[in-house]
């Protein structure tokens, strides 16, 4: 996701950066490929169009390094 960009799904309910501090709106009802609409974070209009990543191979490949563990990512032992 490029930078200054957020999912429209995502909720803050905390200070970012502090374990706990987002959470998905669509959790429950999620899946690999969901439409989702990026919000860019200073005009707050959609800017772009993305796929929820939930149990794909982008989870392991491409978030996990980069923004470590997220609600749809198990770490195993």
């Amino acid at each position: 996701m490029p930078n200054g960009m957020r999912c429209n799904n995502l909720e803050i309910v905390g200070i970012p950066g502090s374990p706990g501090a987002s959470r998905c709106r669509v959790y429950k009802e999620r899946y690999p490929g969901l439409s989702i609409m990026l919000i860019d974070l200073i005009t707050q209009k959609v800017t772009g169009l993305g796929a929820c990543a939930h149990g794909s191979v982008v989870d392991d490949l491409v978030i996990m390094p980069h923004i470590g563990k997220g609600c749809s990512l198990r770490v195993e032992p």
